[in-house]
């Protein structure tokens, strides 16, 4: 990444889906809004399509990077072996393997989730292969991910909109895993507590946009990372400053975007 690029990063939102159907209309304005305000993207691509998408807007944008995986409820085991092999024949511009991991919110036939946690252990595999990071995706099955991950020794975790237990959290971190907190903290109160017990090192902003804004039903967008920013900072009654700065670096080292890399 251009030196001069990365000395105007205010902010990252390491998880977006810009890539999604969601934004098809004015995908350019938003990426636009998020140069202008300082915000670098690292956009979540979960399929074949999706991944083509966000190739091309890393081409088009410096604000732009990619990440890819699956979707957690998506069962088609040959559907994600071939992202697999999109994701080896591009992973010199691929910054993380993810969101990958488990769904237990929406898939809740038990007969299920052994498919599930088959593909989630491919991706550990692939990223652990590539030498790349996670994004873990974990509803309503933060404990399970972690076993997982655990049971595995893969430790370079991003757990993204994590809902699980605190204290499942706080045994994660003390491994290097980090949590990223959407917008949505300003109305969650079980991400107001992950806040507050978390160590601001163990913290990263995200949007996951479209989803998980600061008002529910309303589609979120990457330059919301601010509200996350905010939040954090009154909950740990530090300088907003401090966890932009913080919480950026963190993001950088985590996804290998430094100066000089693209």
């Amino acid at each position: 990444m251009a030196a001069d690029i990365l000395n105007s990063v205010r902010a990252v939102d390491c998880h977006a889906h810009l890539s999604s159907s969601e934004f098809e209309v004015d995908r350019g304005r938003v990426i636009e809004e998020c140069a202008s305000k300082g915000v670098l993207v690292v956009d979540s691509a979960l399929s074949k399509q999706e991944l083509k998408t966000s190739l091309e807007m890393t081409k088009t944008s410096s604000w732009v990077k990619t990440t890819a995986g699956w979707e957690a409820r998506n069962l088609d085991r040959e559907g994600a072996l071939e992202v697999i092999k999109l994701i080896e024949s591009n992973q010199e511009v691929i910054k993380a393997v993810g969101e990958v991991g488990l769904d237990r919110y929406w898939v809740r036939d038990r007969n299920l989730w052994s498919k599930q946690e088959d593909i989630f252990r491919m991706f550990i595999d692939l990223a652990d292969r590539l030498k790349k990071p996670l994004v873990v995706h974990s509803r309503s099955a933060g404990r399970a991910c972690i076993e997982i991950l655990n049971s595995s020794g893969f430790n370079s975790v991003l757990m993204h909109a994590y809902d699980g237990s605190v204290g499942d959290a706080l045994m994660a971190a003390k491994k290097g895993f980090l949590f990223s907190i959407p917008p949505s903290v300003v109305r969650s109160e079980q991400k107001q507590k992950l806040v507050r017990r978390l160590e601001l090192k163990s913290l990263m902003l995200e949007s996951d946009s479209p989803v998980l804004g600061p008002e529910k039903g309303v589609r979120n967008v990457p330059t919301n990372v601010f509200v996350s920013a905010n939040t954090i900072a009154q909950i740990k009654r530090v300088p907003q400053d401090d966890v932009l700065r913080t919480t950026r670096e963190t993001s950088l080292a985590f996804f290998g975007i430094m100066g000089g890399k693209s």
